[in-house]
C-alpha cells in the first residue's frame, strides 16, 4: 500500500462574508495522480492556494501534513523549497523574456554575483526535453502556442526539484492534441514517482489519468473515489448534489432588440504591431441573450473578449502608466547592480546606466568580462526597446502631462479607417 504524502485536515477558509472552505479533508499518496473536481466556486483552487502558502499559515483553519511532518508555510516559496509546486489556471509567464530566462526568473545561476547564461541556457534545454520541447532557450514566451508555454511551465516547476505538482485547469485552453500530449506527460511522470494534483473540470481526462478524485462541493470535502468506482454519472452527482436526468434541460430565451453591434473590427498585437490578431470581426448582441465566443486554440477568443471594451489595465509608475507585467521587461538579465540602477532606464535616453552599472561592479569584484558585458548590455538594450516602444504605441501624454492608453497604434488604426472610407 502506497504511503501519504499529504494530508489536510480541517482546512477552513473564510473571505469577507463569505467561508469559502469548511472543515475540507484531502489526503494524497505519494506517486498517485490524484484529481479534485468540482463546480465553480466549488472551492477547489482555495484549497490549493492553501496548500501552496499563497494563502499563508494563519489566513485559515485547519492542519497541513506533509510526509509526516505538519507545515506551515508562510508564503510560496516555503512550499516550494520542500517541493510543493503550483501551476495555476493563468500561465505566470512573462511574454517578452525568453525561455531560460523565464524558468529562473528570480532563480538564476549566478557566479560572483553575475548571471551565468551559459550554465542557465544549458540547464534549460535539459528541461524542456523532459517535457518533451526543443525549443531554443532564448526563443520568447510571445513566439510559442499556449500548449508549448503550458510545458514551460511545467518545465519551470521540474527546475525546483518538484515534488508534489499541483495542477489547476491545465488543459482549459488547449486543443485535444496538447491536452493529450500534457496527459501522456503526466503519467510518465507518475511512472517516474511523482505525485500529482489535478484540478479539472474535464471529466474524461480526469477517467483517464487519475488514480482517485476527491469531489467538493461548495467548499466542502463530499466523497473520494478509487479508480475503480469512478463513474462519469457519479461524479457529476456529487458535484451538483442530484441525479441529473437531463443536462441540457430546453427552455425558452426571450431575445431582444440589438443593444450591442461590432462592424469590421480588426485589432493588432500590442508587442507586436506587425501581426493582425483579429481581423474584420461582425458581432451582434441582443437585449436578453448570451452570446458565446467559441473556437480552436489560436482562435484569440480571448482577444476579442477583452478587446471590446478596449481598456487596457494599466499600471502606474514614477513616469506614467504601462500595461501589467511588462514592466518587467526593464530588468530582463539585470543582476543586483543593474536593479539598483534600473529605475534610471525610465529617465535617461538610453541604456548605458545599467552597462555602466555593471562595469563597476565587475571591477570591484574583479571579475569583468566583454562576454558579460555583451550579454548584460544585449539584454538591457531589448528590454528598454521593448518599453519605448509600448510608451509609443500605447501611450500619449495630455496638456497637463496625464497619461493615456492610446498612442501609434491607435492613430495607425483610425489611418487604416480613414483609407478604407476613401
Amino acid at each position: 500500500m502506497a504511503s501519504t504524502i499529504l494530508e489536510m485536515q480541517g482546512i477552513t477558509k473564510t473571505f469577507p462574508g463569505v467561508k469559502a472552505l469548511s472543515n475540507v479533508n484531502l489526503d494524497v499518496e505519494e506517486g498517485e495522480i490524484h484529481a479534485i473536481v468540482g463546480e465553480n466556486g466549488a472551492g477547489k483552487s482555495t484549497l490549493m492556494k492553501v496548500l501552496s502558502g499563497v494563502y499563508p499559515s494563519g489566513s485559515y483553519d485547519g492542519k497541513i501534513i506533509y510526509r509526516g511532518q505538519e507545515c506551515q508555510f508562510k508564503g510560496i516559496h516555503d512550499s516550494e523549497r520542500v517541493g510543493i509546486v503550483i501551476i495555476h489556471q493563468e500561465l505566470a509567464l512573462v511574454p517578452m523574456l525568453s525561455i531560460a530566462e523565464n524558468i529562473f526568473l528570480g532563480n538564476e545561476q549566478a557566479r560572483y554575483g553575475v548571471i551565468d547564461w551559459n550554465a542557465n541556457e544549458t540547464r534549460t534545454r535539459a528541461l524542456l526535453k523532459k517535457v518533451g520541447l526543443s525549443e531554443d532557450p532564448k526563443t520568447l514566451i510571445t513566439n510559442l502556442g499556449v500548449g508549448k508555454q503550458q510545458l514551460v511551465e511545467i518545465a519551470k516547476a521540474l527546475s525546483k526539484e518538484v515534488k508534489l505538482l499541483i495542477l489547476d485547469e491545465p488543459t482549459a485552453s488547449l486543443s485535444e492534441k496538447d491536452s493529450q500530449a500534457l496527459l501522456d506527460l503526466l503519467l510518465e511522470f507518475k511512472r517516474q514517482g511523482m505525485t500529482s494534483i489535478l484540478i479539472s473540470h474535464k471529466l474524461n481526462e480526469v477517467s483517464r489519468v487519475a488514480d482517485r478524485v476527491t469531489v467538493i462541493r461548495d467548499g466542502q470535502t463530499i466523497e473520494t473515489m478509487a479508480r475503480k468506482d469512478m463513474s462519469e454519472d457519479r461524479i457529476i452527482t456529487s458535484m451538483v448534489g442530484r441525479s441529473l436526468e437531463d443536462r441540457y434541460p430546453p427552455r425558452e430565451p426571450k431575445i431582444g432588440d440589438v443593444i450591442f453591434e461590432v462592424e469590421n473590427w480588426s485589432v493588432y498585437h500590442p508587442l507586436h504591431p506587425e501581426r493582425q490578431v483579429i481581423r474584420n470581426i461582425d458581432m451582434k448582441v441582443h437585449k436578453g441573450e448570451v452570446v458565446g465566443i467559441a473556437g480552436l486554440m489560436g482562435a484569440v477568443r480571448w482577444v476579442t473578449a477583452k478587446k471590446v471594451d478596449y481598456q487596457t489595465p494599466m499600471m502606474a509608475t514614477s513616469s506614467g502608466a504601462l500595461p501589467p507585467g511588462l514592466v518587467f521587461n526593464l530588468f530582463r538579465g539585470l543582476d543586483m547592480v543593474a536593479l539598483i540602477t534600473a529605475p534610471l532606464i525610465l529617465q535617461l535616453p538610453s541604456y548605458w546606466s545599467v552597462v555602466i552599472g555593471a562595469i563597476v561592479f565587475w571591477v570591484l569584484r574583479g571579475s569583468f568580462n566583454m562576454e558579460d558585458l555583451r550579454a548584460e548590455q544585449e539584454a538591457a538594450q531589448r528590454g528598454v526597446r521593448g518599453v519605448r516602444q509600448l510608451i509609443d504605441d500605447h501611450v500619449v501624454a495630455d496638456k497637463n502631462g496625464v497619461f493615456h492608453g492610446r498612442g501609434r497604434h491607435h492613430e495607425r488604426l483610425q489611418q487604416q479607417g480613414r483609407a478604407k472610407d476613401q
